[in-house]
């Protein structure tokens, strides 16, 4: 697509040149015809540009787009991230809990029947 673009740009410049060089040489009738591809240049570049803007301002708003998904992403991740370390700190105190209840209940509990009954 973009080369269809420039090679009608080339053809439509050298239309031109041609028709400046046909003007200086033949004279009057090659002025017309190159005041009319004058035109038809002009109009063709004035489209080029307009295209140029179009696809800019496509790829800024994709850029912009992708930076939000990027930013929420992260966003996301970061809430994750701190649920988990909140899970982690919730089985830890659970664990510890366990293991003081476990050491009270061997500390009192006796280790034979021999050391109860004495």
């Amino acid at each position: 697509m973009m080369h269809r673009r420039r090679r009608t740009l080339l053809l439509l410049t050298l239309l031109n040149l041609l028709e400046i060089a046909g003007a200086f040489v033949l004279g009057r009738p090659f002025v017309v015809a190159l005041s009319v591809t004058s035109v038809l240049l002009l109009a063709y570049v004035v489209h080029l540009r307009n295209r140029a803007l179009v696809e800019r301002r496509r790829r800024r708003a994709e850029a912009r787009y992708l930076r939000w998904v990027a930013q929420h992403q992260a966003a996301v991740r970061r809430e994750q991230a701190r649920r988990a370390a909140q899970r982690r700190e919730l089985l830890e105190r659970q664990l510890a809990a366990r293991e003081e209840e476990r050491r009270a209940l061997t500390e009192f509990r006796p280790t034979s029947r021999r050391a109860a009954n004495e």
